[in-house]
């Protein structure tokens, strides 16, 4: 939802360091109850899932950095955002997708 506010306030630069703080906020939130619920769900492979977490994490943030650059000239900062917007859900989608294994 943040995301798709960011790609709507144009030039409105105080509108959009409020709408940074809040994704900040919420970021730092979710990946606080993510490494949460993962050492939850894997206590004997701890190290090995945290480390699987992070590497995609930094390979998101790798291939979501290139990605942005290639779109935002065409379709600017809007184009940025509904892409992660669209990104977002379709995670969420796939999470929800998943099956427990036990």
């Amino acid at each position: 939802m943040v995301m798709l506010l960011l790609g709507l306030v144009g030039n409105h630069l105080w509108l959009l360091v409020g709408l940074l703080i809040c994704l900040a906020m919420f970021q730092g939130f979710g990946v606080s109850a993510l490494n949460t619920f993962i050492v939850n769900v894997v206590p004997t492979n701890r190290s090995t899932v945290m480390a699987f977490n992070s590497s995609f994490l930094y390979l998101g943030l790798t291939f979501g950095s290139l990605i942005g650059g290639w779109i935002y000239p065409t379709f600017g900062y809007f184009g940025v955002c509904l892409l992660s917007a669209l990104s977002t859900l379709i995670s969420i989608l796939v999470t929800l997708g998943l099956k427990p294994t036990h």
